[in-house]
């Protein structure tokens, strides 16, 4: 069966690697984010996320990506959604961000 776990729509996921360590960093369009964010948050309103390694980094230097952690059982029970919203006009949003 294939993979129908939606992608998070993050326009770079790259990890930059330091003397000390690294880090991933992420960026993304807020609007695009917070649809997909919405459209995919269970029923107590959270989202779980996945970081994982590519095998290769792409053609735009992005060496990760994210997708929707969808639990065996939550997978089962119901279906995840495989695209991300058209962008909506709200103006009540109550987002902390």
């Amino acid at each position: 069966m294939p993979d129908s776990t939606p992608y998070a729509p993050f326009r770079e996921v790259k990890e930059r690697t330091f003397e000390n360590g690294s880090i991933v960093s992420l960026s993304c369009h807020v609007p695009r984010m917070i649809e997909w964010l919405k459209a995919n948050a269970n029923s107590a309103g959270y989202v779980n996320l996945t970081l994982s390694r590519r095998k290769e980094e792409d053609k735009y230097g992005n060496t990760h990506y994210v997708k929707l952690y969808v639990s065996k059982s939550r997978q089962d029970a119901q279906p995840t959604r495989t695209e991300t919203p058209a962008a909506t006009q709200e103006t009540d949003d109550n987002i902390p961000f």
